[in-house]
């Protein structure tokens, strides 16, 4: 990803301030989800239908473009373990009753020291 590419999201991180941890944590995975599925949409033949990203779809989880990116030789060993990482953090906020959890409170806190940030370096 180029400059010019990662400026587009600016907005996006911008918002991120004034939002909680549970948003950020959700908000993030979201945007990670969309642009493995913009990956896919790149490569696939133009007939491909939509509904194999619905939820009921083959590619409806975040899970499953992240086994189906890594299996396809298009991420790292790396960013598949750091992805996995980042869509259980947001499983933690998306499904849990404690409405007190953040960035700095287990589950969430002892997932992100795993998180090596070597994601892109190839």
């Amino acid at each position: 990803m180029n400059l010019g590419e990662i400026n587009k999201f600016k907005p996006f991180f911008d918002t991120f301030r004034s939002e909680s941890d549970r948003a950020c944590g959700v908000l993030s995975a979201v945007l990670l989800d969309s642009l493995l599925e913009s990956l896919f949409k790149k490569i696939m033949l133009p007939s491909t239908p939509n509904d194999i990203f619905s939820y009921s779809g083959v590619l409806g989880t975040f899970s499953g473009k992240i086994d189906l990116a890594y299996y396809l030789g298009h991420i790292s060993t790396d960013e598949y373990s750091e992805l996995h990482l980042i869509s259980k953090i947001r499983n933690d906020f998306a499904h849990a009753i404690n409405h007190n959890l953040s960035f700095s409170t287990p589950p969430v806190s002892d997932r992100i020291r795993h998180l090596t940030g070597r994601c892109g370096a190839r």
